[in-house]
């Protein structure tokens, strides 16, 4: 359980970060933002330092940076969407009525679209904005994407705390983060058996199955804050990762053997049960995998203050399984 272990302890250095934060003067520098109190707020991320305005009032959002925004209660002017934004239930009914720009993937950024709009502060995440994404949107307004490359830096608690502090939103913020604790902390006192139990994050494609095996990852994020971890395999690193998942082959099938298991089946599930052995994964043999729930899938693999609590709730259920069984 030393991922679990791992992943916790990112959490509370960042808290106590956040807590330090909040009881300097705006215009202390601590860690990675600068400014407040009317003033520009410089900001170091992903893909360099920043001016960003200070209460800034037109703001074009992608992505996790959508959700961010929303719990700090600031409805973005327009959102950039995907096709796999459709998936995103835990958001659909605070953006109604916002303006949307489709892009049709990845690499397809509207910047026309956006630069008509003439924002004045773009947020995106440490997936939607890679640094070409940034650069092509940078001449249009400032760009906050993912606040790092790796590890905390990639989920959504350090662009929270800094998009607090460029809304004037900093106790807001940690207040965000403390309730998304406690969540998980109460779950983890009703449900004790969920110690030391594991979970894996996976989908399979092309014929092969991919597991997220950093236990710094993010995505991981939300069953080590139930106290559960990575099986030991993943934990100790014995599969070989690429970028922080592990390629499975059919016929090592076991490997993913887990207490939970979220697949999503991007070929669908008739290809997934003809891979022999994986109807006799003990997971999926007494019914605490979560096949082929793409909201959930989606939740977990890009998390964020909205859809940890969403997916909390929706996953209640097969939680209790894992933690009876």
């Amino acid at each position: 359980m030393t991922g679990s272990r791992h992943i916790r302890r990112f959490s509370t250095a960042l808290l106590m970060m956040i807590a330090a934060l909040l009881a300097l003067p705006a215009c202390s520098v601590v860690d990675n933002v600068t400014g407040g109190g009317g003033e520009e707020i410089t900001v170091t991320h992903a893909w360099g330092t920043d001016q960003y305005p200070y209460k800034p009032k037109k703001v074009v959002a992608i992505g996790t940076g959508v959700d961010n925004l929303l719990a700090l209660g600031i409805t973005p002017d327009a959102v950039v969407t995907r096709p796999d934004d459709e998936s995103a239930e835990w958001k659909k009914d605070k953006l109604a009525d916002v303006p949307r720009i489709d892009s049709a993937d990845v690499t397809a950024v509207p910047v026309e679209e956006i630069a008509d709009l003439e924002p004045d502060i773009i947020v995106g995440d440490s997936y939607r904005v890679s640094q070409p994404i940034y650069d092509m949107m940078k001449p249009i307004a400032p760009v906050l994407g993912g606040m790092g490359v790796d590890g905390e830096g990639l989920g959504w608690k350090p662009q929270l705390v800094a998009l607090g502090r460029i809304f004037g939103e900093e106790r807001k913020a940690m207040e965000i983060i403390e309730a998304d604790t406690a969540a998980f902390e109460e779950v983890q006192r009703r449900l004790p058996g969920l110690a030391d139990k594991t979970a894996l994050v996976a989908q399979h494609r092309g014929g092969q199955f991919y597991a997220i095996a950093d236990p710094a990852n993010p995505s991981n994020d939300f069953f080590a804050d139930l106290g559960m971890g990575l099986p030991r395999k993943f934990a100790e690193g014995e599969l070989e990762a690429t970028l922080g998942r592990v390629a499975i082959s059919p016929e090592n099938i076991e490997d993913l053997t887990a207490d939970l298991l979220v697949l999503f089946a991007a070929d669908g599930m008739d290809a997934v049960r003809k891979v022999p052995g994986y109807d006799e994964l003990p997971e999926v043999a007494r019914g605490t995998a979560v096949e082929h729930n793409e909201p959930i899938s989606a939740a977990l693999n890009v998390p964020s203050p909205l859809n940890r609590r969403w997916a909390l709730e929706k996953l209640t259920p097969v939680l209790e399984k894992v933690a009876n069984t």
